[in-house]
Parts: C-alpha cells; structure tokens; sequence
C-alpha cells in the first residue's frame, strides 16, 4: 500500500474530515486511524459520504457489544435512498470519563476503512466496508468492549459512473476531537 495522505485533527471545532483529489489509479482504498468525537453521548456513528453526494447510499451492518461477561449484537438497515453511509461506531468524550474514583475511562476508537470499486471503470457501486472497536472501563473493574462491521455502498457507479475522488468522513454527533488522525493508502493494481 502507498500512503496517499494524512489528516490530523488539531482543535475540537472539526464536523468532518475529508480526502480529496483521489486518484482512480489504485486497486481500492484503505483509510486507517484513531479517532473521537467530542459528544458527550457514549456511542457516536460515524457516517461516510463520497464525492459530496448527500442521497442515495444503501447500507447495512452489525455492532457487538460485551459488558461484564454479557455479550450483545444489534443489526441495523437503512435501506436505500440515505443521505450518508453509517460506516461504524466510535466513542465519545463524556464529562465524566477520565475521572479517576469509579467513572469511566475511554480508549480512543480504532478504525479500519475499506473502500473498493470506486473507479467509474470497475465493475459495480463503490463499496464501504469499516471495522471499528473501543473500550470503556472503569476504576471499578467492570466494563464494555464495542466492535462494530459496517457495510455500505454507494450511489455514484450505479448513476453515472464517477470516479470516486473524494471520502468525507462526519460524526454523528460533536466533532472530531483534538489528536483524531486518519491517514488514506491507495493499494496498488499489481
């Protein structure tokens, strides 16, 4: 793979983060990288756009949870006709997390984003794919490991063949907090 671009965040008021100028001259795409939101929510979506189109995208995906031994998964759809892809779940920064008598302490979310067929050569709608996970713990000894495999695929091949050249990335609530990084790799076609 060949690192195409780096993104690091370096102050709270960022909404989103964006990749542009994608060159179609890769076999797919990775983005990788350690992120936040500033929500005060626990659990934050993070949604995804492609080339700034705001309709169309289709998704699914699956979200696993453990708290204390319990083991929980959730599906979720939106059908077709969405304004972004729901691409995964990452944590937030509650108030009280980082306290140290008995509140929570989040590790930030890793990500891994796989973006495939997004030329207007290939054959197909460009395709999403992002794996993502957290913990939250307490000084208390309990707590909740989050991973979430989300799917989506994209309005753009199907419409009008167009390149994909650029990926926005969007939390769902807040924004991106400081030190979130992201970096994009294009992986070569031999």
């Amino acid at each position: 793979m060949e690192a195409l671009a780096q993104i690091v965040v370096t102050d709270t008021s960022t909404s989103s983060i964006s990749f542009t100028g994608i060159p179609a001259t890769y076999g797919s795409l990775y983005i990788n990288g350690q992120v936040s939101s500033t929500s005060t929510n626990s659990i934050v979506d993070i949604y995804g756009r492609m080339n700034s189109v705001t309709s169309g995208y289709d998704q699914g995906g699956r979200w696993n949870y453990a708290t204390n031994g319990s083991y929980n998964t959730n599906s979720m759809s939106n059908g077709s006709g969405a304004s972004s892809i729901i691409l995964g779940k990452m944590n937030g920064t509650p108030e009280s997390y980082g306290s140290q008598l008995n509140n929570y302490k989040v590790v930030t979310t890793f990500l891994e984003l796989n973006v495939t067929q997004y030329k207007a050569s290939d054959n197909g709608a460009p395709a999403m794919w992002m794996e993502s996970s957290f913990l939250i713990d307490s000084d208390s000894g309990s707590g909740s490991y989050y991973s979430s495999n989300f799917w989506g695929v994209g309005c753009l091949q199907g419409s009008n063949n167009t390149d994909m050249t650029s990926v926005q990335l969007i939390p769902e609530a807040g924004n991106w907090s400081e030190g979130s990084f992201f970096t994009l790799y294009g992986r070569p076609l031999s």
